[in-house]
């Protein structure tokens, strides 16, 4: 079986991915949307200058 090359988004692609789970409130909403897996967008976050600028785990 082949596996499947990992992925990768630019700073500028996972900063506007957050800023719209912002915007709309939902992670899984945000992540549906965009195409990624919600994990992803979660990873994301938790990497994020914005997100430590608007507060932690905003989007329980």
């Amino acid at each position: 079986m082949k596996r499947i090359p990992k992925q990768e988004y630019t700073a500028e692609f996972k900063e506007q991915a957050v800023k719209r789970a912002d915007e709309v409130g939902s992670i899984a909403r945000a992540a549906e949307e965009l195409g990624l897996v919600e994990q992803t967008l979660r990873n994301c976050e938790n990497h994020s200058p914005y997100h430590d600028e608007r507060g932690a785990n905003r989007h329980q």
